[in-house]
């Protein structure tokens, strides 16, 4: 080893026993004891400035001890950095905290943030109970008196469709009493209700009573045919155990003694019908425009309740054409009705159908809002 490098060896370790004088010069009487104290005052004073009131601190030499539960780790940092700046730069060299152990250390659970309230919210009302029973009915006395109706339904939308059905089946007036009450006994409330109404329309009077899920429909049939027609159209109903059937059937009945009756209620119910819907074909032909395929089932709902009688279906036009040429149009679009009819299963014999161009105007032709209500499908109900 040359001379030059043990000097500069010996330089070196000569700077550093001098740092290790000056250290321990600055250290007050009494030894190491006092440097450590020093820290550890320094140490706690940072932590008070950055208000971490929550950490124990104790040293071992130089070297800071941390416990305690900080409200969150940015907390736990910021503390580490304080005591590592309290006293100088930390080092054996340049004095001050060496190392933090902060594994003593825990970090509070974040808690779930509160809902801001206010003293002028309003409180939340509670979800309304489902009234029980849930009660409905509909009562009828027979042909030329208004249909009663009582009892809840859940809000006004249900209301108006069961008050849009009831006026189609019984034209002759409706009662309305009525209530709102909110929470159905089933999804299916409402048009079971209205079956039940389109079923009533079918007896000679009679009452339908609703109780939560159970329906229950009784009353007088005009005829044993029709008693067997309204337990078919409702067997489905029944078999989901909602509705209850008490129909009576005539004994032994002399058709001939209401049979006048039943051509009249069945010409209602068709009028009232066919005045608020419309059967419409292609222009010019007697192609039945597809938005008429659900008119025409209702007319054979209504023409399946007629039975014995004769379904005569007319055909009308207005008077934008030659005679002879809207007579042809509109016999055959009565006879396109009547095979429409025949297809759903009803007796040849007793559907008829006739056109007769515009000899039976019902408003003024000079119009068009005129001619479009002369071009019609009229139903007329005779005895055979």
């Amino acid at each position: 080893m040359s001379a030059l490098y043990k000097f500069l060896i010996g330089l070196i370790l000569l700077g550093v026993l001098g740092s290790f004088g000056l250290y321990f010069n600055m250290i007050p009487a009494g030894s190491i004891d006092g440097a450590e104290a020093k820290l550890r005052i320094s140490a706690n004073q940072a932590l008070d400035e950055t208000g971490a009131e929550w950490a124990s601190l104790r040293l071992d030499g130089q070297k800071a001890i941390l416990s305690g539960t900080a409200p969150s780790l940015q907390a736990l940092e910021e503390a580490k950095t304080a005591i590592q700046k309290s006293q100088g730069a930390g080092g054996v060299l340049l004095g001050g905290i060496t190392s933090i152990d902060a594994s003593n250390v825990k970090i509070a659970e974040p808690q779930a943030e509160q809902p801001v309230t206010t003293a002028d919210a309003p409180e939340k009302a509670p979800p309304a109970e489902i009234i029980s029973p849930y009660i409905w009915s509909a009562s009828w006395e027979g042909p030329g008196a208004a249909l009663f109706l009582a009892g809840y339904v859940p809000d006004e939308t249900s209301r108006e469709k069961i008050l849009n059905a009831a006026t189609t089946f019984f034209p002759d007036g409706i009662v309305d009493e009525m209530q709102i009450a909110k929470g159905a006994p089933f999804e299916a409330w409402v048009d079971a209700a209205i079956l039940q109404l389109q079923a009533l329309a079918k007896l000679d009077h009679g009452q339908v009573e609703a109780s939560n899920r159970v329906f229950r429909l009784s009353g007088q049939a005009v005829s044993a045919q029709s008693k067997t027609a309204i337990e078919q159209q409702l067997a489905q109903f029944t078999k989901g155990g909602l509705a209850i059937l008490a129909i009576e059937a005539p004994q032994n009945p002399d058709v001939s003694l209401d049979l006048s009756a039943r051509i009249d209620r069945c010409q209602k119910e068709f009028d009232a019908y066919l005045a608020q819907n419309k059967v419409s074909f292609t222009y010019g032909s007697a192609e039945i425009a597809p938005a008429s395929t659900p008119v025409l089932e209702r007319l054979v709902q209504i023409a399946r309740d007629c039975d014995g009688m004769i379904i005569q279906i007319i055909s009308h036009s207005d008077n934008d054409g030659e005679e002879a040429a809207l007579l042809r149009l509109t016999q055959m679009r009565a006879e396109a009705v009547r095979k429409f009819f025949l297809e759903r299963g009803l007796n040849q014999d007793m559907v008829q159908a006739q056109g007769v161009g515009f000899a039976r105007p019902t408003a003024d032709n000079s119009t068009a809002a005129g001619r479009a209500k002369n071009r019609r499908i009229e139903i007329r109900v005779f005895a055979p």
